[in-house]
Parts: structure tokens; C-alpha cells; sequence
């Protein structure tokens, strides 16, 4: 495209040259290059000038910009044709921006790109760009030095939209500002509170929506699927009134991300989401959010309130029959309450908080050997839980014996530290998400993670001596052991011993019984705290 007007200096070469433009002798006078048309025309692949604003001024028709803190004033232009395509990055010094224009006069000129000191864009070969440089909000026309350089990072398959507008603003950027420093979130229901306030586009950035909409003042969160299933992204409850839209991205930079969905307007508040989207476990989705538009911002940014929720693949454990064995007297158990679900049986109340009812169960089992006391805890796990123990009786079925939501002090973490257990008897563990409902808000469920640890309290027979004898009985048999000091009675096979003796905690005699057959009998020991579960561990007389 070509431009009709007074080119009143000229410098050319494709190393970087460099000139001082400035008006007369008075301070207050205008500078040369003031005017869109009276652009001081470049030259080259690179270069870099020296400018000063001093006494210039807006002129009629001239885009100003505005933003939150700050808007263009003060401008003065260059000009400059590229002889090929190539990517580049304008940059120049604080408190100054850099708007870039196609077309033949300040009133018909439309602007490809902006940028608050820098700014960067895919220029077209023979297209005639006309650059302003202004001072920005409060800050002081003087000198600066304008430089344009290829942009870092430009090799890549797509092809890339110009550079959109900004609305410029002189505060840092937002620290997830850019596609590499994407701020991380995890779980299946997740609040992000993000600032699009000063949040600017980068080099190779895709910003197209469609018909012409685009995206500006983005920002970028990674986020990994924590199960297969579906997920909705939306910013339907930000507390702002900016007008977003939403894209989605696989991959790990601007040279392979792939976007995978878009979505600007989804209701009359303007709020944008992504609705079921097939997620992979494991897999690390880039999420640009920011402001769409139509060559600029259509709103003003600012806070947005980004969720992320989903339909998940249920848990391997998510049913009691399904429950995961664990097994020892200390283990670690880990799982997800992602996707999990509650059984018809279940029941959801929450025994020490009513207004937190118990979603999103999944299942683990333990059995226990002897008779003492289960210590459970979920400290370590992601999200907010709750504990429920139950026992597994053959006459009574599935009796609920312990709960606990938050451990003593306080916690997202649920803690057991002494549940009475018995031998012989399975132990059902239920982890729950305890989640608030009297405001609508969306569960957390996360990773678990759980530690069971034993405390026997019974005794314990480590050997017998003799071993066998006559079926007559008659003598003394000593039994080996620990925590014996409770023990009241004896048994062989179902036959009691008599002068029965606790030596020490670890030794006990007793008087051998008469057997009722020749064979093997179990040495059986109990004390007045479990004579209805007594041990034995594997420990036979025989009778001959």
C-alpha cells in the first residue's frame, strides 16, 4: 500500500542507524515529525532512532487510547516499510508507547498493534507502517530511543494474527501475563481470581475469535486433567463487568500448542465458557483468558473469576465392593475423589458439621489380627475430607463405629487416632469431600491420600513350651509372649488350664489339661478385656 506524504529525513541500511529528530531551538515548538503525515521515514530489517515529544501534540482524527490509569498524548511518528516478511518487536522507554498503523492519513489509519514500551507483530513485505510514539498517563514528554529488532521466538508452522491493541497503562504486567509463566491450577474444582487489568498479548499469541473479534489483555493458567471425563471452564461469576473470552490449548509453547476450543459470549452478561470439553488424565491444558473485541477492547479489564468443573471417570474404589485392601499394622493408601459417588446406603450427613454433607466417597479395608486401636489420618491429601470407619459384623452387617471431619485444631485433613478394633473383624474406611451447599457452590474433590497405623492392645503368644504331650495332660506348659499381664484364663483347643500364673508381662505358666483327641489344638490366651475375642497367633499344642 502506498502513502502520499513529505518525508522530511531518511535512513537506510540494514544494521542499526540512529538520528536525533527534534523540532527548533524553542523548547515549546513542535517537532518536526509531529503529524502523521510528516513521519520520519526508517529503513532496514533493524534500527533504532532517538525521538523527542517535547511541545508535540494530538492531532485531529489521532487515536489516543484508553485504559484504566492512562491514555496516548504528546505523539510523534515514524515510518517504515519492510522489504520482506518477517517477524519484529518495537520497543522504547518507559512511560512511552508504540501504536502501529496501516493506511494513508491520521483519519483512515487503523491500527494493527499497541503496546506500553514494546510492542511486536508479523509484518506484511511492502506494507507502509506509521509508528507513534506517545507518552502515556502522567508521564513527562522528553527523549527517547525507538528500536525495532526481530522478535524472539517467531519460528512456528501457523500462521500468526498481527498484534491486537492494548489498553495501556504504565503498572507491571500481571505475573502470568505470558504463555511461559502460566499460573498453575489443580483439581476438579477450581477458583482462580485473575487480573486482566495491565495483562498484554506476546509475539506469536493467538488472539482471533472470529468475524474479526479478538482477544486482548490475556492471560494464561495450565491446568492438568486429573481423570478422563468432560470439563466446562467458564467466567460466568467474575465480579467484573469485563467483557472475556476464553480459548483452550494443548501443548507446551507458541511452536506446538494446538487450540483445541473458543468461546467469547455464552449469556447477556457477556461471560464466556467452555462447555464439555473431553479431557485426558494426566494431560496439561493452557487456558488464555482475557478481553475480546473488535480492533480494541471492548470493555475495560478487569477481575475475572475463572472455574473449572467436569464429569468424571468414577474411581477404581468408588464402590464399598470395590473397597482397596491394606494390610499391616502401619500402611499409606493413596486414590482420588474425582468422579467418585455416593451409594444408596450411604448416608451423607455430616455428624459434627450439618452445613458440610459428605459427597464423593471411595472405599478402603483393613482387617485386623488382634484387639487394639486404628489410628487413620488423610493429612496429605489435596482437598478438604472427612473419615467414616465402619465394621464389618456377620450378624449385624455394616455398623458405623467412628466419623471424624476436621482433625483436632482445625485442618482440611480428617483424623482417627483411636478406633477400637477386634480380631477377625474387616474395617470398611470411607473418604468423603465434605462441601458446602447453602451457597451453590461446586464440590472439591482431590487427591487422597491415607495412613492407617495399629496399636495392639491384646496379648500376644510368640512360643509355647513343650510343645505336645501326652493325651492325659498333666505338667506345667510355659507361655512366651507380650502384654500377658491381664491374662486370666487358658485354653487348649476348648478345654481350660488350671493354675493359671502371670509370671511377668512376657511369661505365663499353667497346669496342661486333659486332651479330648490326639491332634492339634490352639493355645489360647485371654485377658479380662478380651475374653470374648482371645489370641492365640498361630501357637498348637499337639496331643498324643
Amino acid at each position: 500500500m502506498s502513502r502520499s506524504r513529505t518525508v522530511i529525513a531518511a535512513l537506510t541500511g540494514l544494521g542499526l542507524v540512529a538520528a536525533t529528530f527534534a523540532g527548533s531551538s524553542a523548547a515549546t515548538s513542535a517537532p518536526v515529525n509531529d503529524n502523521f503525515d510528516a513521519a520520519i521515514a526508517l529503513t532496514g530489517e533493524s534500527w533504532s532512532a532517538s525521538i523527542d515529544n517535547t511541545g508535540a501534540s494530538i492531532e485531529g482524527g489521532e487515536a489516543t487510547g484508553s485504559g484504566a490509569t492512562s491514555t496516548r498524548g504528546s505523539s510523534v511518528w515514524l515510518q517504515w516499510t519492510p522489504e520482506a516478511a518477517q517477524s519484529v518487536t518495537i520497543i522504547t522507554d518507559k512511560g512511552f508507547g508504540v501504536g502501529v498503523f496501516t493506511g494513508d492519513s491520521v483519519a483512515s489509519a487503523t491500527e494493527v498493534a499497541f503496546g506500553a514500551t514494546q510492542v511486536s507483530l508479523d509484518a506484511v513485505a511492502g506494507e507502509s507502517y506509521a509508528i507513534q510514539v506517545s507518552s502515556l498517563g502522567e508521564a513527562p514528554n522528553g527523549a527517547a530511543t525507538v528500536t525495532l529488532a526481530s522478535a524472539e521466538n517467531t519460528t512456528t508452522s501457523k500462521k500468526v494474527a498481527p498484534q491486537p491493541q492494548q489498553l495501556p497503562t504504565l503498572a507491571a504486567a500481571p505475573a502470568n501475563d505470558s504463555f511461559a509463566n502460566a499460573q498453575k491450577v489443580s483439581g476438579a474444582g477450581v477458583y482462580a481470581l485473575l487480573s486482566l487489568l495491565d495483562a498484554t498479548t506476546e509475539p506469536g499469541e493467538q488472539t482471533t475469535i472470529a468475524g474479526g473479534l479478538r482477544l486482548y489483555n490475556t492471560v494464561w493458567l495450565r491446568w492438568t486433567a486429573p481423570a478422563n471425563g468432560s470439563a466446562t471452564f467458564d467466567t460466568l461469576e467474575s465480579p467484573s463487568s469485563a467483557d472475556t473470552a476464553l480459548a483452550l490449548y494443548t501443548g507446551t509453547s507458541f511452536k506446538n500448542d494446538k487450540r483445541i476450543a473458543v468461546n467469547d459470549d455464552t449469556n447477556s452478561d457477556f461471560r464466556a465458557s467452555l462447555s464439555s470439553i473431553k479431557v485426558k488424565k494426566g494431560v496439561t491444558y493452557r487456558i488464555q483468558v482475557g478481553i475480546s473485541g473488535f480492533g480494541a477492547p471492548a470493555t475495560t479489564p478487569g477481575n475475572v473469576d475463572l472455574r473449572i468443573n467436569g464429569v468424571w471417570t468414577k474411581p477404581a474404589n468408588d464402590d464399598k465392593s470395590a473397597a482397596v485392601a491394606t494390610s499391616g499394622s502401619k500402611w499409606t493408601a493413596t486414590g482420588t475423589t474425582v468422579g467418585a459417588t455416593m451409594e444408596i446406603f450411604e448416608d451423607p450427613a455430616n455428624l459434627l458439621n450439618s452445613e458440610f454433607p459428605l459427597h464423593n466417597s471411595i472405599w478402603y479395608k483393613w482387617k485386623a489380627s488382634s484387639v487394639g486401636n486404628l489410628s487413620l489420618s488423610t493429612l496429605g491429601s489435596t482437598n478438604d475430607t472427612a473419615l467414616r470407619v465402619f465394621r464389618d459384623s456377620p450378624n449385624n452387617g455394616l455398623v458405623s463405629v467412628a466419623f471424624n471431619d476436621d482433625a483436632e485444631g482445625g485442618g482440611s485433613y480428617a483424623a482417627l487416632p483411636a478406633v477400637p478394633v477386634a480380631p477377625g473383624y474387616t474395617y470398611y474406611i470411607a473418604v468423603y469431600n465434605p462441601i458446602f451447599m447453602a451457597n451453590g457452590s461446586f464440590g472439591y474433590p482431590g487427591a487422597v491420600k491415607l495412613a492407617g497405623s495399629v496399636t495392639y492392645t491384646a496379648p500376644a503368644i510368640t512360643s509355647i513350651s513343650p510343645t505336645s504331650g501326652k493325651l492325659a495332660g498333666g505338667g506345667k506348659i510355659t507361655i512366651t509372649g507380650i502384654r500377658l499381664t491381664d491374662v486370666v484364663n487358658v485354653k487348649f483347643g476348648n478345654v481350660y488350664a488350671s493354675n493359671v500364673t502371670v509370671v511377668s508381662p512376657t511369661k505365663v505358666t499353667a497346669t496342661i489339661p486333659a486332651g479330648v483327641k490326639k491332634g492339634k489344638v490352639a493355645v489360647i490366651a485371654a485377658t479380662i478385656w478380651n475374653v470374648g475375642n482371645p489370641i492365640h497367633a498361630k501357637t498348637y499344642y499337639t496331643y498324643k
